[in-house]
């Protein structure tokens, strides 16, 4: 009995070093690609850790809102406030299932590596609202973003601007 388990044991760590071996020889900008969809995954399962974990501890975003506000500064601290503000009070009643949905397009990244640590991102961004049975795009915005490689080696957003290009932020400003 004892030599199955250890056996199951090992295939088990061996699975798990080379699926680890495997994250960390994707290319670089297949690595960026999965922290944006890991994020948009994250908001839309509405799992706060997993969305912020590609924002850096020193994330800032600086987007001009218009000629009346001006710049707005958003840190990672804000950005998870207002995440735990959608994700308790954006459900629909019956269901109480998250009414948004975001998706980083994937075929409008544009990746630039500055060096083996450091890669520059613009994407389009695009979140939709549930009416009904169907999705309905309510906010498109071209995200320009800056990334570094953490002390674990991971892909994290450290600055990010963006622009509306169709519709409006599905918030309050």
């Amino acid at each position: 009995m004892l030599k199955p388990l250890v056996k199951l044991f090992i295939i088990c760590l061996l699975g798990v070093g080379g699926y680890k071996a495997w994250l960390e020889l994707a290319p670089a900008e297949t690595q960026i690609r999965w922290v944006l969809e890991n994020a948009a995954d994250g908001f839309n399962n509405m799992n706060k850790a997993d969305c912020l974990a590609a924002f850096a501890p020193e994330y800032r975003d600086s987007t001009e809102v218009d000629d009346y506000v001006g710049v707005v500064e958003v840190s990672r601290s804000l950005l998870g406030n207002g995440l735990t503000y959608m994700f308790m009070n954006k459900l629909e009643p019956g269901t109480k299932t998250f009414i948004y949905k975001a998706e980083a397009v994937s075929g409008t990244m544009n990746i630039t590596l500055d060096s083996e640590v450091a890669a520059k991102v613009q994407f389009r961004l695009d979140m939709f609202v549930k009416e009904g049975h169907k999705w309905t795009l309510v906010w498109g915005l071209d995200v320009k973003a800056s990334l570094r490689k953490d002390e674990t080696k991971h892909w994290i957003i450290t600055r990010s601007t963006h622009r509306t290009v169709s519709g409006h932020p599905p918030f309050p400003r």
